[in-house]
């Protein structure tokens, strides 16, 4: 008597791939935990949010890579999907890249062009001399302007040069050009050493902050402050300048957001600061020669 095979029934567990087996659930833990980071920006933890987020892409990689798609194309879509979305909870979005600049001189009564620039040792009095501008010069931040300077309200230090000119309508503005201590670049995790000398640094370009922003206080009127922060937490910037000033890319960026280093741009460390009641017209930064930064370029109506 031949025996009858009996076909084996499938189970929902054999008939559906497991959507939370060990990889997922690690993958989305470590998406949580990474999100969590770049929402508190804690101080000891500078040495990953010092990063934008799209350098922590790991864990969408391995959610992805843990699930089954029918095609490359599926697979592709959601890791963007996931990566665009939690960028954008995080405020790390850079939709700004998708828009292109004027890139010429905004011709409106009013505006006026604000220029930050790391010149790597380069010899600012030649453009000086050239343009026959004002120049405040500190052991390591410079102004050059067009704009006549207000009596002799210099102010000096070996981070920043503050000046107050004159506007050709009349009032008065307050030039802060300044640039913060270097960071230790490390990148050995696995020491807890890094985690101490990201945290320090953190602290001090708080402290540096702090002290530009005490100084801006003792000047009434709009102010404009700009320079090579060395420092991409934009929101620790802005937030000690109690609600003052404002990031000008945030409000009018073009462009990619990185301005260092100049030929693989990866974090943004220079930055233009502007009075509250200024309308920023746009900000975009250009490759130079002269410098290991971008130049950042920004259109402002006074």
């Amino acid at each position: 008597m031949a025996k009858v095979k009996k076909k084996k029934s499938s189970s929902p567990s054999s008939a559906h791939p497991k959507v939370f087996n060990p990889p997922v659930l690690i993958a989305a833990g470590l998406m949580l935990v990474v999100l969590a980071i770049y929402l508190i920006r804690p101080p000891d933890l500078y040495a990953i949010h010092v990063w934008p987020m799209f350098a922590f892409s790991l864990p969408w990689i391995l959610f992805c890579w843990g699930r089954k798609f029918k095609t490359v194309i599926a697979r592709i879509g959601v890791v963007l999907g996931l990566w665009i979305g939690f960028m954008a909870i995080a405020g790390e979005l850079p939709y700004q890249v998708f828009k292109r600049p004027l890139t010429e001189r905004v011709d409106i009564p009013g505006t006026a062009r604000i220029i930050s620039m790391n010149c790597a040792g380069g010899e600012i009095l030649a453009v000086a001399r050239a343009m026959e501008w004002k120049v405040v010069i500190g052991p390591d931040a410079t102004i050059v302007t067009r704009w006549p300077v207000v009596g002799d309200n210099e102010h000096v230090t070996q981070d920043w040069a503050i000046v107050t000119v004159m506007l050709p309508g009349g009032d008065a503005v307050t030039i802060c050009s300044l640039r913060l201590s270097a960071v230790q670049l490390r990148m050995d995790y696995w020491k807890a050493d890094c985690w101490r000398t990201w945290k320090t640094d953190y602290y001090r370009h708080l402290e540096e902050v702090q002290r530009v922003q005490q100084k801006m206080l003792e000047t009434p009127g709009p102010v404009i402050i700009g320079g090579d922060f060395n420092c991409s937490d934009r929101k620790m910037i802005t937030r000690e300048f109690q609600g003052r000033v404002k990031n000008t890319y945030d409000e009018a960026g073009y462009g990619w957001p990185a301005t260092f280093l100049n030929q693989y741009p990866l974090i943004r460390i220079d930055h233009i600061l502007v009075s509250q009641e200024m309308e920023t017209i746009q900000n975009y930064a250009e490759v130079v020669d002269e410098s290991d930064h971008l130049l950042v370029i920004c259109d402002v109506k006074l």
